[in-house]
């Protein structure tokens, strides 16, 4: 999913490094004009975004984004609240 400015002009709120069985990761905590609250992954090289379903469901941007994805369920969105991994481009 390729938001608009997804990378370069939202500021990082806060960084969390979390290190399990020796391996580091990574997570930004950000805010985003039109996904509200995203949690990013980064994992080799990719970044992973956790996005809130109930903004997703209520955003028409968004749910015509996601529905391009590959393998990507829109009902999803509707079965339960709480969050999705997406797989995000890196908007540099």
């Amino acid at each position: 999913m390729n938001m608009p400015n997804s990378r370069c002009d939202v500021p990082d709120s806060s960084t969390i490094v979390a290190n399990i069985n020796e391996k580091e990761y990574h997570f930004i905590v950000r805010i985003h004009p039109l996904a509200g609250k995203m949690i990013a992954l980064f994992e080799n090289g990719k970044e992973y975004g956790l996005l809130d379903k109930e903004i997703a469901s209520r955003d028409k941007f968004i749910r015509s984004e996601l529905t391009k994805l590959k393998h990507f369920n829109i009902d999803i969105l509707y079965d339960s609240p709480g969050w999705i991994w997406i797989a995000c481009k890196r908007g540099y």
